[in-house]
């Protein structure tokens, strides 16, 4: 299923996500796509990089939440929500992006991954920042999205993480 297509309908600029579930057996439990919530801390900190240079890092890595992000939240304050951490990687897994083409960016070819090692591990949603500390309440958060309701998983579960991030000019 192409998710690019879902920005279209109004949307300037933002991130896609979807997240795909696994059980520990490799059998589909569910997919979600959903919209971002961009952060304020996150947009400034995009206007401060791209414009005027300053401080610039390419990292950045993806979290899970449960719970419902805002846009004034940051890694330091977010009351909305918690964050996920019942999975096996040691820290927040890195982004890594495709080149860019025709407006767009995506980590199709290259899904971020967690392996949940908790029972009863409830999620809605990911998130994206500046710090790869897992439960890590420091760095950017840039932006956060989730979708209507909490999803429960099991030991042995995995989560695909898809994100695409487009532009138009409509």
């Amino acid at each position: 299923m192409e998710i690019r297509s879902e920005i279209e309908n109004g949307a300037k600029f933002g991130h896609i996500f979807r997240v795909v579930v696994r059980d520990r057996n490799g059998r589909l439990k569910f997919v979600k796509d959903f919209h971002n919530t961009y952060t304020d801390e996150g947009l400034t900190d995009m206007l401060e990089k791209y414009y005027r240079g300053s401080n610039y890092t390419a990292a950045h890595y993806v979290g899970l939440l449960n719970g419902t992000p805002a846009e004034t939240d940051t890694m330091a304050s977010h009351g909305g929500w918690t964050e996920v951490t019942a999975y096996s990687e040691d820290s927040r897994p890195q982004i890594v992006w495709s080149p860019a083409s025709n407006k767009s960016i995506n980590n199709t070819a290259n899904k971020v991954r967690f392996s949940i090692n908790a029972n009863n591990t409830t999620f809605n949603g990911v998130f994206i920042c500046t710090d790869p500390t897992k439960g890590g309440t420091t760095g950017i958060l840039v932006a956060a999205g989730n979708f209507a309701s909490s999803r429960t998983l099991a030991n042995g579960d995995t989560i695909d993480v898809e994100i695409v991030c487009n532009s138009s000019s409509a």
